[in-house]
């Protein structure tokens, strides 16, 4: 088992963060006066490992060991990029989902494949029109939970947009800080179209990296 505070940071460097950043997921009455403490470090190891999504028992021994929804990741991105740097944020949605999803009321209903169908249910809900919260309502609706992430420790790099799914059930992260309600719905309904098309499975994560940079546009 790992003893001392500083070897939990170097483990979790694995995942890219530095340990300024990892303080940062730590909760705001956190001192670092504990982790000189045994029954801080295990603290330490506890808290770091839920906001990680990450087993416990294997970080104290020194291995980043995935729990929940990235326990299988695909990154879509473009060409060149490290996937490695997008793996703290990931694993934070992931934390952030498992909670979420455990507190939902409603059970799981599924999205219709077809998207004619979502249209409808969508320009429905939006009382003609599909919008930005038209496709929130029926996300959530339909017992799937789109949660924010606009805010993560200064460098950790975000993506645009993520499906995951833990528990058998999905969720939709949206990380893109975009004002563009247009924007926040193509992220959204590229998002609900993994689901829909069945690409996730338990345990999984489909990240988009950065939908804008594999945009089209016309003028």
């Amino acid at each position: 088992m790992t003893s001392t505070a500083e070897a939990l940071y170097k483990t979790v460097r694995g995942l890219g963060l530095t340990r300024a950043q990892a303080r940062r997921l730590l909760p705001s009455w956190w001192s670092t006066e504990l982790e000189n403490r045994p029954d801080g470090i295990a603290e330490l190891a506890m808290h770091l490992g839920r906001r990680l999504s990450l087993d416990v028992t294997a970080l104290r021994g020194g291995e980043v060991k995935p729990r929940g929804a990235v326990k299988r990741i695909a990154f879509k991105h473009r060409a060149g990029l490290e996937t490695a740097s997008m793996e703290a944020a990931s694993f934070i949605a992931s934390s952030l989902t498992q909670t979420i999803i455990a507190a939902m009321p409603s059970k799981y209903k599924g999205l219709p494949a077809e998207p004619e169908t979502i249209q409808a249910i969508g320009r429905e809900m939006g009382g003609g029109t599909i919008g930005f919260s038209a496709l929130v309502d029926l996300c959530w609706g339909r017992g799937i939970p789109v949660i924010p992430l606009p805010n993560l420790p200064v460098g950790v790099r975000k993506m645009d947009g993520a499906a995951l799914q833990d528990e058998g059930r999905p969720a939709i992260v949206i990380a893109k800080r975009k004002t563009s309600r247009a924007w926040l719905s193509f992220i959204l309904a590229h998002e609900m179209a993994h689901i829909a098309l069945g690409h996730l499975v338990p345990g999984s994560s489909i990240v988009d990296v950065s939908l804008q940079d594999m945009a089209t546009y016309a003028t």
